[in-house]
């Protein structure tokens, strides 16, 4: 794994147990390994190819305490899917238990088209890469237009 991670918030034994009252899922091995590892961790500025085309960062991992209320703001998936990392735009990075516990990225624009982005919580990881913000060069013509809030411009002046 290329990218760093901070801050993992401390794994209660408890919250796992009420994760699986709560949702009926058996949690498996490997991903209670990943939460006793990663549990709501900060990676470093990071990116991941969503597609041949789109790719997207990890903000913030979410802890097992907040997986059932965040899969509140999920649309068009299953009962057993839930969130384990906000991602860029208001987007997740999100498990689906009834398919090994495989990784998916899910757009708030297109909630019914989740993409494939590993086999598992590792896997998925392993494919974070850091990213410089500085290295975007963007080059005459490329950006077409840009809109900026009036009321926030005129704070600027």
């Amino acid at each position: 794994m290329s990218v760093n991670f901070s801050n993992p918030v401390a794994l209660l034994q408890g919250e796992i147990d009420y994760f699986v009252q709560s949702t009926g899922i058996i949690v498996p091995e490997k991903f209670k390994k990943y939460l006793q590892e990663f549990n709501g961790a900060q990676p470093e500025t990071n990116v991941f190819s969503i597609d041949e085309k789109n790719e997207s960062g990890v903000n913030k991992l979410i802890p097992i305490s907040q997986m059932i209320e965040e899969q509140k703001y999920l649309d068009n998936v299953g009962e057993n899917v839930f969130p384990i990392a906000w991602a860029e735009g208001g987007n997740y990075v999100v498990v689906d238990f009834d398919k090994n516990a495989s990784i998916y990225f899910w757009d708030h624009e297109e909630p019914e088209n989740q993409t494939f982005l590993g086999s598992d919580v590792y896997d998925f990881l392993s494919k974070l890469k850091p990213f410089d913000p500085d290295s975007v060069e963007l080059k005459e013509g490329q950006v077409e237009s840009a809109w900026i809030d009036p009321d926030f411009l005129k704070s600027l002046k």
